[in-house]
């Protein structure tokens, strides 16, 4: 791994691993994270940059030193809602006539909600549409 994946960080509390070995509270260590999938993320700290054996940890159990920017896409859905008048033999094709004709209304946006679809680093988002 190269220097540049790591990012600087303090742990949070007291961590035990087999065959006696630790983490501190306060001990300063290099965090990689490798994505799992579903927006899930899986932390190594290791004690040096050179070392070879990391120990398993828990975004909980760290705090980053260091700032980052990320890129967060957003997306926003507003709700507006307008009558229209159509004739129709039934209710399914009344709804149908009204979602054709939609296209030819204006709405006013009235309420909106905003969702996080994704978050990258700055740097896996330029690796992406590389």
């Amino acid at each position: 791994m190269k220097a540049k994946d790591f990012r600087t960080a303090v742990l949070k509390k007291n961590k035990q691993y087999k065959f006696g070995k630790s983490l501190t509270k306060g001990e300063k260590v290099f965090i990689t994270e490798e994505f799992a999938g579903h927006g899930r993320f899986i932390y190594t700290a290791f004690r040096k940059i050179t070392d070879t054996l990391g120990f398993g940890v828990t975004a909980s159990e760290f705090e980053y030193i260091d700032k980052q920017k990320f890129i967060v896409c957003v997306t926003r859905t507003s709700y507006s809602s307008r009558n229209i008048e159509v004739e129709a033999t039934t209710r399914k094709e009344a709804e149908e006539l009204a979602n054709e004709k939609a296209g030819d209304f204006e709405f006013s946006e009235q309420s909106a909600d905003y969702s996080v679809v994704a978050i990258h680093t700055k740097k896996e988002h330029e690796g992406l549409f590389i």
